[in-house]
């Protein structure tokens, strides 16, 4: 067993000369078996032919379609729609060409690197049906995308309508609030506050006006006037009485003395004897009475005080200083009287007119400049800061959302909204592209050649083996 397994090896890796492949003799085979290869490759150059008259000529349309697009995003993804028109047209199904015999799509494949491009590829039986059934894609896709394009415009429109009424609220309601408020402060508030300063001016103002002029006119001329009643008729009335006393009543007594002088003298004179003995002791005695009480009047009635001594009856002397005290009691009555309308005068001039004075001073230093300065306010801050918010609606707010309409309106048309469509037109030949003759004829040839070949080798390889055989 140890001798033979080396003769196995060198039976192995040491081939025979019949095993090497020798060119010449393969050249030689062909050569010898021309006719056959000729005829092999005739047959199938006669079988294509036969297919290629046979065959129903296709002819190729094709296109771009590019996707539909809202703004600058696609409605949908290419490679999604793409699968879609596959789905639909069964592109790379067995079913393809027993459900559409006159026309059928052939490729749909996105564009690589550019999101909204699909290239198709149809065949059919004429020019007209290929283009037809890449118009039947682009219809579907344009049915699929319609709703999303109508859901798209709904929401822009009503986006649109709610801008609108945003803005019609603006003019018909914020603004005609802002003009009402406006035409109310200058109309209302500012007239207010104007009527609130002339009543100050016209009545307040004239009220105390005409208070201290009244006071001034008539209460002070009324004391005035009661001074000067006093001074001109109550007092001249005392003083009339007094210069009565002093001229009717003295006179009269001076009379009586004189008559008692004249007439009676005799009378007298006879009684005189009488008198110096008995009565003018006694009347001595009176008189010292009666001036001790002159000396108490002589400081109050100085002007009675020569004429009372003049005076020699005691009775009239003393009823005469006795209607003269109640006359000076009544003097002194009224000149309390005349302190008491001197000291309300005096409080009607330093209280009463300055206290209204003071009362005017408020109104035009205070009452009025506030008022002045409200009005001012409302013309410097109130009207002012309500225009610029009007003006602020005018030329900002409503400027804004009546260019948010456009851009929205804008959204709308078809700059900005665009169904799927073919890029360029859809190209289509004059030749059918289906079958292609030349290629199917060489294609043919060759086939024939090598199937020739093949035949012929085949033939001697079976030749062959019953010659290894019995050698």
């Amino acid at each position: 067993m140890e001798e033979k397994q080396p003769v196995q090896l060198i039976v192995q890796n040491c081939p025979t000369e019949e095993d090497e492949i020798d060119l010449w003799q393969l050249w030689e085979t062909i050569k010898k078996n021309r006719k056959t290869i000729y005829k092999v490759t005739a047959a199938v150059f006669l079988l294509a032919l036969v297919y290629i008259f046979i065959k129903t000529p296709l002819y190729q349309a094709k296109t771009v379609m590019q996707i539909g697009y809202i703004g600058d995003k696609p409605i949908e993804k290419a490679n999604i729609v793409a699968q879609k028109i596959k789905t639909v047209f069964y592109v790379d199904s067995p079913l393809q060409k027993k459900i559409d015999k006159e026309a059928f799509i052939e490729s749909v494949n996105p564009v690589k690197k550019v999101d909204k491009l699909i290239d198709i590829t149809a065949y059919g039986i004429s020019n007209e049906k290929a283009v037809n059934k890449i118009n039947e894609v682009l219809k579907y896709v344009r049915k699929d995308e319609k709703l999303k394009i109508e859901h798209f415009k709904q929401d822009i429109q009503a986006e649109i309508d709610k801008t609108q009424r945003d803005i019609d609220k603006l003019k018909i309601v914020d603004i005609k609030k802002i003009d009402d408020q406006i035409n109310l402060v200058k109309t209302h508030d500012i007239k207010k506050i104007d009527d609130q300063i002339n009543l100050l001016k016209t009545q307040d103002i004239k009220k105390i006006d005409d208070k201290i002029n009244l006071i001034k006119t008539v209460d002070i001329k009324k004391i005035d006037d009661q001074i000067n009643l006093l001074k001109t008729q109550d007092i001249k009335k005392i003083d009339d009485k007094i210069n009565l006393i002093k001229t009717v009543d003295i006179k009269k007594i001076d009379d009586q003395i004189n008559l008692v002088n004249t007439q009676n003298l005799a009378q007298i004179n006879d009684k005189i004897t009488l008198y110096q003995k008995e009565i003018i002791p006694n009347i001595e005695k009176k008189i010292q009475i009666t001036q001790k009480q002159i000396e108490k009047f002589e400081k109050n009635i100085q002007n009675l005080q020569k004429s009372i001594q003049k005076a020699k009856d005691k009775a009239f002397i003393a009823l005469t200083l006795v209607q003269v005290s109640n006359y000076q009691n009544m003097i002194y009555s009224r000149q309390l009287k005349i302190n008491d309308l001197h000291l309300q005068k005096e409080k009607i001039l330093k209280e009463t007119i300055p206290n209204l004075q003071r009362q005017k001073e408020k109104i035009l230093k205070e009452t009025i400049p506030n008022l002045q300065r409200q009005k001012e306010k409302i013309l410097k801050e109130t009207i002012p800061n309500l225009q610029r918010q009007k003006e602020k609606i005018l030329k900002i707010e409503i400027p804004k959302l009546q260019d948010s309409i456009g851009s929205l309106r804008y959204k709308l048309t078809e700059a900005y909204i665009s169904p799927s469509k073919f890029v360029g037109d859809i190209q289509t030949f004059d030749k059918p592209a289906k079958p292609k003759k030349k290629l199917i004829l060489v294609v043919a040839l060759v086939t024939g050649l090598i199937l020739g070949v093949f035949l012929v080798f085949f033939l001697e390889f079976l030749k062959s083996e019953p010659k290894k055989e019995t050698e």
